[in-house]
């Protein structure tokens, strides 16, 4: 399962991106997986092409 959320208000880009996949079938001898990974960004627009960003990824296992 994946989402993203996005705003522009002036000069910011702000948003986020969640991703999630977990096992729900298969083979009973096989681990179960529940991993995910998020996103976030911020940009600011300085102008002329020029900008800082930032966009760390955090990532889960729920499983460990």
């Amino acid at each position: 399962m994946s989402g993203v959320l996005l705003t522009r208000p002036g000069n910011w880009t702000l948003g986020m991106l969640a991703n999630n996949v977990w096992s729900y079938a298969g083979n009973d001898d096989r681990d179960s997986v529940n991993k995910g990974v998020l996103q976030y960004f911020i940009v600011y627009q300085l102008g002329d092409g020029w900008y800082l960003n930032s966009a760390p990824i955090v990532t889960v296992d729920w499983t460990a």
